[in-house]
């Protein structure tokens, strides 16, 4: 995610070629985020999964597999998930190129356009990455309340 002028920590990605940070999420199937976490951009993807994967994990022992776009099979994670919660990998790999809509992966994807919504998560805003981390966090808050007040009404 680009970052303004008075952003903090930022890195350059040099896949998506952006000078911000990366927002690492995890979500369930109905794409409820459960854990977050901002970091800067060279950051890579399966060390960002490491540190958002572990405050899920023990949040939610129960959960039996993961399942990840293909940039995250890298830099032992599989070996990792197995060894430390017994939780297996499942990597959604892109087939050939253009858009193509990839089962399961959407919705994290969902996730994040949902959290574009809020104007507030255009831009990286805040010096902190953490400060942006609660940022994503309450925007999820709201959609939740939203969410519960629809369903009240109908």
């Amino acid at each position: 995610m680009p970052s303004t002028v008075k952003g903090g920590a930022r890195g350059y990605d040099g896949g998506k070629k952006i000078k911000g940070r990366k927002r690492h999420i995890v979500g369930d199937s109905q794409g409820s985020v459960l854990g977050v976490w901002v970091s800067p951009a060279d950051v890579s993807d399966a060390r960002g999964a490491r540190v958002v994967l572990a405050q899920v994990l023990r949040r939610y022992p129960s959960a039996q597999i993961v399942i990840a776009d293909g940039a995250y099979d890298k830099e032992g994670l599989l070996e990792w998930l197995l060894g430390e919660f017994c939780v297996a990998l499942d990597c959604v790999f892109r087939a050939g190129k253009g858009f193509v809509v990839l089962e399961r992966r959407w919705l994290v994807e969902r996730s994040f356009a949902w959290l574009l919504g809020c104007r507030r998560l255009s831009r990286c805003y805040d010096g902190l990455c953490e400060v942006e981390a609660c940022w994503i966090e309450w925007a999820c808050v709201r959609w939740f309340v939203r969410r519960l007040a629809k369903e009240e009404k109908g």
